[in-house]
């Protein structure tokens, strides 16, 4: 599976729907074929053309195979490609339901990373308004609330374009 992007997010949601989710799975295994292909083929140190002749076809049918949005792929073609590249070829069938989970953690994670790298608010100059302090444990119990309605959907999907400041900056 590729690795997750800032571009996925948000994708959870969306795959609650059947319609989508089914597009979503096709366009992203024609994605997949097409880029572990090129990177076996680069790793491999073929030139494309040299890669076509291996396997016995025309480069321009190789140059068509390779791309992301082919999707006329044949068992027998793939087996081809595999032994020319020196590979197994293995088919994995996921469940939805997997797959979503997977998505909802790269979320939480990227919705961590954020928050950790947030600009902190001025606890000092608060302890000196209010003269109190926020407890750590009050913020990881807040956290885990945040992660646990991000995935039962509670949570609204995050807007990450501007983090406003302490100064009032956006980012």
């Amino acid at each position: 599976m590729r690795p997750f992007s800032s571009s996925d997010v948000g994708v959870v949601e969306k795959m609650k729907d059947t319609s989508y989710r089914k597009n979503f799975f096709r366009k992203f295994t024609e994605d997949e074929i097409a880029s572990q292909i090129r990177a076996l083929i680069e790793r491999r140190k073929h030139r494309q053309i040299d890669f076509a002749r291996l396997a016995g076809m025309k480069p321009s049918v190789v140059s068509r195979l390779l791309q992301p949005e082919y999707s006329g792929w044949r068992l027998k073609t793939l087996l081809r490609f595999a032994e020319v590249l020196d590979a197994r070829l293995r088919i994995v069938f996921e469940p939805a339901e997997d797959v979503i989970r997977e998505y909802e953690q790269f979320e939480i994670e990227l919705l961590k990373q954020r928050f950790s790298s947030a600009p902190k608010p001025q606890i000092e100059d608060d302890e000196q308004v209010t003269g109190r302090t926020i407890p750590s444990e009050f913020l990881q119990s807040h956290l885990k609330q945040m992660e646990d309605d991000l995935r039962s959907g509670r949570l609204p999907k995050p807007r990450w374009g501007s983090i406003v400041t302490s100064h009032g900056e956006g980012n």
